[in-house]
């Protein structure tokens, strides 16, 4: 039997709709609309035709090729659709000639939405497209639903989005920008806020990208979502042994019953139950239904394994779950197979399993590198640590290993195939390897290959903290060669060494060190560093060799080992720049954004300044200037290669430090230019001075701090106001720090074994009142030292807290403590020392300045001498304390609330915020009052009167001005305004703003309305500003439908069949009027729907009309005429005189003709007879 066809065009179906973009112009004709396409199993021919739609007037469809058309153009902006909304409806049918056995014919039909959009108009493409579009959203606590997004046919719109309707939309809110829809506030599906209560909510979106076709009507699209909340409860997870499906672990057998615990999460709130779900061997295992604690219920026994296949592998099968089942009855859970292997309790060797765990192994390299390999190895004993070792082998003395890490490198430089070190000169080298558990041990020969034409590295960092080098590299990456290697360190905190060759090492983020020069002594080489974002430091190497060091954003600091040759006239002269360029002898330095500098000058006359940050100045041998500018600068004047000269020290702005020597320098090269015989007295002052020291005089000039090295006799030394460090060296000294936070060293603390020099006896002597000492003895021989800290305290008033190391005696105002030698111990004041705050300058009372809307103020921070002190952090009053809160544990002090300098919150109402921090170590503590000044800053204008709408009236000139209380500024600064579309684009050409005024006037153009949607920003002088968007509402008023002349044409004596063209820009319900009926046929014409059926006179041929008018019940269109052609049909011939018989006499001949009159042809044709 014939099957019936099937329209497979458009999706096939009952139903399709299709979008077509209007890009034709006035004058157009026909309009393509799709290829109606259909299968048939019996592939006859198929004959496509029109049967209905409310539109089917306004299509033609051609019937062999199913190519259906419009029959006239259609206009996006004068829609003739029966319900004038751009959508026109057509029923098509497809038939393959056939009829079933009741006689009806095998069709198939589809009915089409044909939508005419604009050409430039956006279309909503997520969720399907279309107009409608229905979601399902888990109600799991998010509030994100969908992200709209829209594409636009012209290149560069901005698509803008919101919120159209829909009987839930004050539930949502869609970003104006990206498009993300929202519920403002998460759904619960068992509490449902939509309008009808069945947890499905309706929005509709829409998207503009801010043009407007010809008839001025934004270009947009809408999309109608059906969103439904579902409840949803989730499985917990096994997280433990790694999670997934499978765990294995190993297990000593040791009598214990402990195997793990098992952990499992569960995104829902619920309680998860432990147990076992099987395995071979589940009954040998117990489990905490609450802990998740897994034990064996007897102790495994290595020797007489019990588990099912004896093989000493327990197999069991865990399981979590959340007390719920599923839809279908289901437990909601997650289960795990765990794998325990128990082994025996003895200890086993490691094993090597480098290049594939064979006891000789070759290997081969490419020359150029350092490292040959990297020994790994394998140890089943849970806990073992493994070391390396070299064990032997012809050429062992040319390799070095890492104990912890495997790596094997060469201890004489990188491989050169053409220079080869290995005994037999041949590049094979041979070495053994050892693994060590520190019991057991493996060992591997290794034959290493060096070949020729080794390559450059690249390295890339990880996120973490990297060294890379010759023979350290993070996981995976290659190791530095003495070719142009390039390494990129990546976030952390990286350390670059390069090696010969010129190396490009890029610090990326973080703190990073850049290394130069060849750790094996080889040839100078050129690198490049670049130290990206972070505090980075070029620390140099002998000399320098880098010719670029970019420092990048941060604080960067460079260190220069400064170089001239012994025939040199003149010292060096180096003045620290952001950027700038360094020679010395054959090597020069370039570099970028640096912002401190170390210099270990030359041995001639040297002038070195620094920067404005804090340098460490080296001058050397010879007459030297050294100037520390701004920041807190070191002057380096001895300790290893001492700065012999007569030397100037300026120190600039910040607070300063120089090292001062008055005795030979212990362990140094240099002799001193003057030696003493004697003690000497010397007491430090702050700021300007000239001193001769063992190395030479020293003008001092803004020096704040000092270290003070005395002789090796008995010395009185005294330090300043300042932070200082005074060394006793040797002799029986007097030491004082004077003000501040010191270091007291009563022997040269350089000393090895810690022995004191012989009659070193040094006594620190203070003028304190109040004192508390703790420490700890040393013994040493027949010696004592002690390490302390001292309370440096003034009539109760915190002074700073000095350290004291090998000192023998202590000397206060009231008395001299010292070494008990009866009870071999020492004697010291028991007791505790109170912390003091170091913060903000230290001392009673401190003042911190913020902006106002700030809530960070500052971190207290405090120190505390006592060993193991923790500090405790808190407001103990102030009048305003109540407005601050405090970390105990880091000290960080902040507004509750931001504080309003328009709105001093102070008591005083003055912006001086007055409180008081203390710093506790759990007994003793240190106050500090503090008052927080609170000063101005530019606040951002904010709306204070929202200004939701604007109205004007359609085809009416407008005008509306801004309220003058709709913006307000809490600096009461001057604002301006300015207008434009609510996306930011220019505002339409018929919309002017007075921005003096805050006025728009314009005039909609004709027949527009709708919401047009703006923005006013208000800006302060500072460029601070907020917006304010509202719709200009552009009200409807009613217009008269228009009627339009149309035309048919139908066959003589056939019926003609139609409706009239009206359009209404209100797009209202219209009416129709028969004006005058046709004069040659007859007329059934509906009033309510224009639809009409013209019957022409029975024979009649030419043309008829009828006029009409529509009526939208207030007002009437124009007159319009229907005009109808009929055009002629062939008429069938008729009998107009019936011949009724005719005579013959029976054997006789006859003869008889048909009269002429017999037959007439309406349309008087020639008649032929037969």
């Amino acid at each position: 039997m014939p099957n019936p066809p099937i329209i497979t065009s458009n999706g096939g179906g009952d139903a399709a709709s299709l979008d077509l973009a209007q890009t034709w112009t006035a004058g157009a004709t026909a309009i393509p609309v799709t290829i109606v396409t259909a299968s048939d199993p019996e592939q006859t021919a198929l004959a496509f035709t029109i049967v209905g739609g409310a539109d089917a007037s306004r299509f033609a469809i051609d019937e062999i090729t199913g190519e259906l058309s419009f029959a006239a153009a259609p206009f996006h902006t004068s829609p003739t659709d029966s319900d004038f909304d751009n959508i026109y409806e057509v029923v098509v049918q497809v038939w393959d000639g056939t009829t079933d056995a009741s006689g009806n014919p095998r069709v198939d039909l589809q009915t089409l939405r044909v939508k005419i959009t604009d050409g430039h108009a956006p279309a909503i493409i997520s969720n399907g497209g279309g107009e409608s579009a229905s979601l399902q959203f888990v109600a799991n606590g998010s509030a994100v639903v969908t992200t709209v997004v829209g594409i636009d046919p012209d290149p560069g719109q901005v698509i803008n989005h919101w919120i159209y309707g829909g009987a839930d939309a004050s539930l949502f809110t869609l970003d104006y920008t990206t498009g993300a829809l929202r519920f403002i506030t998460p759904p619960d599906y068992f509490n449902p806020a939509d309008a009808d209560g069945d947890n499905v909510y309706e929005v509709i979106v829409q998207i503009w990208d801010g043009t407007y076709d010809a008839n001025v009507q934004p270009r947009y699209d809408r999309q109608a979502l059906r969103i439904t909340v579902e409840d949803v409860l989730h499985a917990p997870t096994i997280t433990s042994n790694g999670a997934g499906d499978v765990a294995a672990l190993q297990l000593i057998d040791s009598g214990s019953t402990a195997v793990t615990t098992v952990t499992a999460t569960d995104l829902d709130p619920d309680t998860i139950e432990y147990g076992i779900a099987g395995g071979l061997d589940a009954g040998l295992f117990a489990i905490d239904s609450a802990t998740g604690v897994l034990t064996f219920i007897s102790a495994p026994d290595f020797a007489n394994p019990a588990d099912s296949n004896s093989d000493n592998l327990y197999e069991v099968q865990v399981q979590a779950w959340d007390g719920t089942t599923d839809g279908n009855g289901n437990l909601r859970t997650d289960l795990q197979t765990i794998r325990v292997s128990v082994l025996d309790n003895v200890n086993h060797a490691p094993t090597i399993v480098t290049g594939g765990g064979n006891a000789t192994v070759t290997l081969e390299i490419d020359e150029f590198r350092y490292v040959a390999t990297v020994v790994a190895a394998s140890d089943i004993d849970p806990g073992d640590t493994i070391v390396y070792s070299i064990a032997g082998g012809t050429d062992a003395g040319l390799f070095a290993i890492n104990a912890a890490t495997g790596v094997l490198s060469f201890n004489f430089g990188a491989a050169d195939y053409n220079f080869p070190q290995d005994s037999n000169h041949d590049n094979v080298y041979q070495v053994s390897v050892t693994a060590s558990d520190g019991t057991l041990s493996d060992s591997q020969a290794l034959s290493i290959r060096v070949n020729p034409g080794g390559q450059a590295a690249s390295i890339q960092g990880t996120a973490g903290d990297d060294t890379i080098s010759s023979v350290d590299t993070p996981a995976g990456q290659p190791y530095l060669t003495t070719r142009d290697d390039t390494a990129n360190g990546g976030a952390g905190n990286d350390t670059f060494h390069s090696t010969p060759g010129s190396d490009t090492f890029y610090g990326d983020g973080g703190n990073d060190t850049f290394f130069d020069g060849d750790p094996f002594g080889g040839p100078a080489d050129h690198d490049a560093f670049y130290g990206g974002d972070g505090n980075d430091t070029y620390a140099g190497g002998s000399f320098f060799f880098a010719n670029m060091f970019d420092g990048g954003p941060g604080f960067d600091t460079m260190a220069l080992r400064l170089w001239l040759p012994p025939t040199s006239l003149t010292g060096f002269t180096f003045v620290l720049q952001p950027s700038g360029t360094v020679t010395a002898g054959i090597d020069s330095l370039t570099y970028l954004n640096v912002e401190a500098v170390e210099v270990d000058a030359t041995d001639f006359d040297d002038t070195i300044t620094g920067g404005d940050f804090a340098d460490r100045l080296f001058g050397g041998r010879g007459n030297d200037v050294l100037v520390g500018l701004g920041g807190d600068d070191r002057f380096v004047s001895g300790f290893g290669t001492p700065d012999v000269g007569n030397d100037a020290y300026h120190g600039g702005l910040g607070t300063d430090y120089v090292e001062l020597y008055f005795d030979q320098n212990q362990g140094s090269s240099v002799q001193a230019l003057q030696t003493p015989s004697s003690g000497i007295t010397f007491a430090f002052t702050p700021g300007d001075s000239e001193i001769d020291t063992a190395y030479g005089h020293k003008s001092l000039f803004g020096i704040e701090h000092a270290l003070i090295w005395g002789t090796r006799f008995a010395d009185t030394l005294t330090g300043g106001s300042g932070d200082d460090t005074i060394i006793a060296y040797s002799g029986a000294d007097e030491l004082a720090g004077g003000g501040g936070n010191d270091r007291i060293v009563g022997d040269d603390y350089r000393s090895t074994s810690g022995i004191l020099f012989s009659g070193s006896v040094a006594n620190y002597s203070g003028n304190h009142t109040d004192y508390s000492v703790s420490g700890v003895a040393y013994e040493f021989g027949t010696q004592r030292l002690v390490e302390a800290t001292l309370s440096d305290l003034r009539s109760g008033s915190p002074d700073g807290t000095d350290s004291l190391r090998h000192i023998e005696l202590f000397r206060f105002a009231d008395g001299l403590f010292s070494y008990n030698v009866a009870t071999s111990q020492w004697v010291l004041v028991s007791g505790n020392t109170p912390p003091a705050i170091t913060s903000n300058g230290g001392g009673d009372t401190a003042s911190v300045s913020i902006p106002e809307n700030t809530s960070t103020v500052t971190t207290v921070t405090a120190n505390d001498p006592d060993p193991g002190a923790t500090m405790a952090y808190s407001i103990s009053g102030g009048d305003d304390a109540s407005l601050f809160s405090i970390d105990a544990a880091t000290g960080a002090l902040s507004f509750i609330a931001p504080p309003d300098f328009e709105v001093p919150g102070d008591a005083s109402a003055d912006n001086v915020y007055d409180i008081v921090v203390r710093a506790s170590d759990g007994t003793l503590f240190d106050d500090q009052e503090m008052a927080i000044s609170v000063t101005n800053a530019n606040d951002a204008p904010v709306v204070a009167v929202p200004f939701t709408e604007a109205l004007a009236t359609e085809d009416t000139a407008f005008s509306f001005t801004i309220p003058a209380g709709t913006f307000s500024d809490p600096d009461d600064a001057t604002l301006s305004l300015s207008a434009t579309s609510m996306g930011g684009g220019a505002l339409p050409v018929w919309i002017s703003f007075d921005a003096a005024t805050g006025t728009f006037t314009g005039t909609p153009p004709q027949d527009f309305t709708g919401d047009i949607p703006l923005r006013v920003t208000a800006t302060d002088a500072g460029g601070l500003s907020v917006a304010l968007n509202f719709p200009l509402r552009i009200v409807p008023v009613n217009d008269a439908p228009v009627a339009f002349d149309s035309a048919a044409t139908g066959g003589e004596d056939t019926v003609i069949a139609g409706s009239v063209v009206t359009s209404d820009v209100d797009n209202g319900n219209r009416t129709f009027a028969l004006l005058a009926g046709p004069a040659h046929g007859t007329l059934t014409f509906s009033t309510a729907t224009g639809a009409y059926s013209y019957t022409p006179n029975a024979d009649y041929t030419g043309t008829d009309s009828f006029t009409f008018r529509a009526s939208d019940g207030q007002l009437d269109s124009n007159p319009a005429t229907v005009a109808f052609t009929i055009t002629p049909a062939n008429d069938a011939p008729v009998v107009a005189v019936p011949f009724t018989e005719a005579l013959a006499t029976e054997d006789t001949a006859f003869s008889f003709t048909i009269p002429a009159g017999t037959f007439s042809d309406p349309d008087d044709a020639t008649l032929s007879l037969s």
